[in-house]
């Protein structure tokens, strides 16, 4: 940073971050909001903000950057505090948002699955191209289950047909056919918008044998028993089923004998979850919301909204697994590009490190990565 563009670039990489920082103490302060809604207490406690403002002068005068600065942070703290004061309440007379929380966890589930579908329908016509755009972490574990994914086929010596469940737009059906040549593969999906998509891939491959149809696996899955070489659950998809245990019943009874069930999980042990709370954004397009078992995931519009997930620990992985399939392999990934901010991965060897650092920690067994990745052969 030798000349005014290095600098220049500094600054935009500083005020990016001031601005995200911002953003998550808003999203923080609606949370704020709902605790003191459902306890009836007030929005503004003029002690705990006095506080806080003072606090905020302390660290000031403790950077040592010249007479001004430290009362200048209080005054932005004044108004920083004014927003989030004023965030909380805008959501506070929002009588439709408070209105729609649910009674019981039945309630609850149908309204984060009906989430899921509305996000869907908004992702489906850019999902490809634009879901995890801006989001390196999740584009190096998606990078690296395909790694794996392609290790595991090539062991396999019946490759006649594939089960892809939560296929969303199809992108790994795809692969499935044209690049490890099953003979034909089925996807469903919950959601009508990302089957169609699906079904769009597929009309430009007239050799490829297909299925895609909306379906909830979680009313069991509509196929004979030992007949498929393969079921497909990736990118976090068996933490989106609530009834993952009793699904997996039914993997084992569609698989055929020595069949494979690629399992992909959010992982209880991940680093972002063991440190309960990261200030800024991190390269993750989505995260678990450890209290509510639910996963908060961007719309195009930028709204967030809830859907069912639920974190797993090895072990729970483990106990589900039904009599009759065994688990070969299990991995965790990525650790630390979990952790960190985006925009740390716009150099690109710092990508590549912190990328080679994370597989490393996988390979040696490090268990602490954000999704896990289980690998279970139907056995009897």
């Amino acid at each position: 940073m030798t000349d005014l563009v290095g600098l220049g670039v500094a600054l935009r990489k500083i005020d990016k971050l001031v601005v995200d920082l911002l953003a998550q103490r808003m999203r923080v302060a609606k949370q704020v909001e709902e605790f003191k809604h459902d306890r009836q207490q007030p929005i503004y406690r003029g002690e705990t903000e006095s506080e806080r403002m003072k606090q905020a002068h302390v660290w000031a005068s403790g950077k040592k950057i010249g007479p001004s600065f430290a009362p200048f942070v209080r005054a932005l703290f004044y108004f920083i505090i004014g927003e989030s004061c004023k965030t909380q309440m805008i959501q506070w007379q929002d009588a439709a948002h408070h209105a729609e929380k649910p009674e019981d966890e039945e309630a609850w589930y149908a309204k984060l699955k009906n989430n899921l579908i509305a996000l869907a329908e908004q992702w489906a016509p850019i999902y490809d191209a634009e879901y995890d755009r801006g989001f390196s972490a999740t584009r190096a574990y998606k990078r690296f289950e395909s790694d794996i994914l392609s290790a595991e086929i090539a062991l396999m010596k019946d490759r006649k047909v594939s089960l892809d469940i939560g296929c969303a737009t199809g992108i790994q059906s795809l692969r499935l056919v044209e690049e490890y040549k099953f003979g034909e593969v089925i996807g469903f999906d919950i959601s009508s918008a990302m089957i169609r998509q699906a079904k769009e891939k597929f009309d430009y491959i007239k050799s490829a044998k297909s299925r895609f149809e909306v379906r909830d696996v979680e009313n069991g899955i509509p196929l004979a028993d030992s007949s498929v070489s393969l079921v497909l659950m990736n990118f976090g998809t068996a933490s989106d089923l609530r009834k993952v245990d009793e699904i997996l019943k039914e993997v084992r009874r569609v698989l055929i004998h020595d069949g494979i069930a690629f399992l992909s999980f959010y992982n209880r042990d991940a680093l972002p979850y063991k440190m309960e709370f990261l200030p800024w954004d991190t390269g993750l397009v989505a995260e678990i919301n450890i209290s509510k078992n639910c996963l908060d995931v961007h719309a195009p519009t930028g709204e967030l909204l809830s859907i069912y997930a639920r974190p797993y620990t090895t072990e729970e992985i483990e106990a589900i697994m039904p009599s009759g399939m065994s688990i070969r392999r299990m991995l965790a990934y990525p650790a630390i590009a979990s952790i960190l901010p985006d925009e740390i991965f716009e150099d690109e060897l710092v990508q590549k490190t912190v990328i080679d650092i994370d597989k490393q920690l996988a390979e040696t067994g490090y268990m602490q990565g954000a999704y896990l990745i289980a690998i279970a052969k139907k056995t009897s």
